[in-house]
Protein backbone atom coordinates (compact mmCIF):
# COMPACT_ATOMS: atom_id res chain seq x y z
CA UNK A 1 0.00 0.00 0.00
CA UNK A 2 1.27 3.52 -1.01
CA UNK A 3 1.33 6.16 1.58
CA UNK A 4 -0.01 9.52 -0.01
CA UNK A 5 1.51 12.49 1.42
CA UNK A 6 0.06 15.97 1.04
CA UNK A 7 1.58 18.62 -0.14
CA UNK A 8 2.01 21.53 1.42
CA UNK A 9 0.15 24.91 0.00
CA UNK A 10 2.46 28.24 -0.59
CA UNK A 11 0.43 31.63 -0.81
CA UNK A 12 2.63 33.94 -2.46
CA UNK A 13 0.35 37.07 -1.64
CA UNK A 14 1.10 40.59 -3.03
CA UNK A 15 -0.59 43.81 -3.60
CA UNK A 16 0.63 43.90 -7.40
CA UNK A 17 1.25 41.36 -9.63
CA UNK A 18 3.12 38.87 -6.93
CA UNK A 19 6.02 38.27 -9.80
CA UNK A 20 8.27 39.56 -6.97
CA UNK A 21 6.60 37.47 -4.15
CA UNK A 22 6.91 34.51 -6.25
CA UNK A 23 10.09 34.82 -7.15
CA UNK A 24 11.71 35.65 -3.55
CA UNK A 25 9.39 33.06 -2.58
CA UNK A 26 10.78 30.58 -4.74
CA UNK A 27 13.93 31.47 -4.06
CA UNK A 28 13.42 31.23 -0.27
CA UNK A 29 12.17 27.22 -1.21
CA UNK A 30 15.17 25.85 -3.04
CA UNK A 31 16.72 24.82 0.16
CA UNK A 32 13.76 22.12 0.34
CA UNK A 33 14.09 21.30 -3.70
CA UNK A 34 12.63 17.54 -2.44
CA UNK A 35 9.72 18.63 -1.04
CA UNK A 36 6.40 18.68 -2.88
CA UNK A 37 4.44 22.02 -2.57
CA UNK A 38 1.37 23.43 -4.28
CA UNK A 39 1.82 27.48 -5.39
CA UNK A 40 -1.17 29.54 -5.02
CA UNK A 41 -0.81 33.28 -5.75
CA UNK A 42 -2.87 35.90 -4.54
CA UNK A 43 -1.91 39.55 -6.39
CA UNK A 44 -3.64 42.88 -5.86
CA UNK A 45 -4.18 42.48 -2.32
CA UNK A 46 -4.69 46.03 -1.95
CA UNK A 47 -7.58 46.44 1.48
CA UNK A 48 -8.38 45.65 4.35
CA UNK A 49 -11.63 43.25 3.06
CA UNK A 50 -9.11 41.80 -0.27
CA UNK A 51 -6.82 40.90 2.68
CA UNK A 52 -9.52 39.29 4.97
CA UNK A 53 -11.13 37.51 1.75
CA UNK A 54 -7.33 36.04 1.53
CA UNK A 55 -7.17 35.12 5.14
CA UNK A 56 -10.41 33.14 4.91
CA UNK A 57 -9.11 31.40 1.79
CA UNK A 58 -5.46 30.65 3.67
CA UNK A 59 -7.27 29.36 6.71
CA UNK A 60 -9.92 26.86 4.76
CA UNK A 61 -6.55 25.33 3.11
CA UNK A 62 -4.97 24.94 6.52
CA UNK A 63 -8.52 23.19 7.41
CA UNK A 64 -9.06 21.15 4.49
CA UNK A 65 -5.50 19.84 4.09
CA UNK A 66 -4.78 19.69 8.10
CA UNK A 67 -1.42 21.31 7.13
CA UNK A 68 -0.30 25.06 7.89
CA UNK A 69 0.34 26.63 4.70
CA UNK A 70 3.50 28.75 4.33
CA UNK A 71 2.59 32.57 3.52
CA UNK A 72 4.84 34.77 1.83
CA UNK A 73 3.87 38.39 1.24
Amino acid sequence: MQVRVAKRTVFFVSYQTGVTAETLGHSLLTPFRGSEYRAVTRPFIANAEQAAIAVFRIDAVAAESGLRPIVMA
